[in-house]
């Protein structure tokens, strides 16, 4: 019986390295996308929860409007764009001004292999397991930091599983 529930735990463990931390979560619905903010010394994953198809926009207005994070975003005649963004005492705004004052959007399928996205988050629909990521330019001039859990967490988890198995 050890056996098996080691085979069980194995993958289990292995899975939540890959994961990401998730700070907030917000909407309901069976469709769930990630979205990463990185300031540059720090970065926060978030879980957006659709029905219906979302921009990567509206899935930063979602958490806006659901979970303590902020966003600032400035209309211009081609659309919204995203001037800031706040989240656990860290805040940065700015519309490119200063050459690296501005908020850059990346897309991702797995949360490993990122892109430059080539339209605004208004124009990106996303999909069911979709990533979007954010860098503070000043901050962060490569892609997205995920934020995984600690490797102390693991040991936490496995302890539980087997003190719960003992009894």
């Amino acid at each position: 019986m050890n056996r098996y529930i080691f085979a069980v735990l194995l993958p289990m463990l292995a899975g939540v390295t890959d994961a990401a931390l998730i700070s907030e979560t917000a909407g309901t619905g069976p469709n769930s996308s990630t979205i990463v903010v990185d300031f540059g010394p720090q970065s926060y994953a978030f879980q957006v929860h659709y029905t219906s198809s979302i921009t990567g926009l509206d899935a930063l207005r979602l958490l806006d409007q659901e979970t303590p994070f902020r966003l600032e975003t400035v209309h211009f005649s081609f659309g919204d764009l995203v001037s800031g963004m706040e989240y656990d005492s860290w805040y940065e705004a700015g519309i490119g001004n200063n050459v690296n004052d501005w908020w850059k959007y990346w897309r991702s399928s797995d949360g490993s292999s990122w892109t430059v996205s080539g339209s605004g988050a208004g124009g990106r629909i996303l999909s069911d397991g979709a990533w979007d990521g954010w860098t503070w330019v000043r901050g962060q001039s490569t892609a997205p930091d995920v934020p995984v859990p600690e490797p102390s967490s693991l040991v936490v988890f496995a302890a539980t599983v087997f003190l719960l198995r003992r009894r």
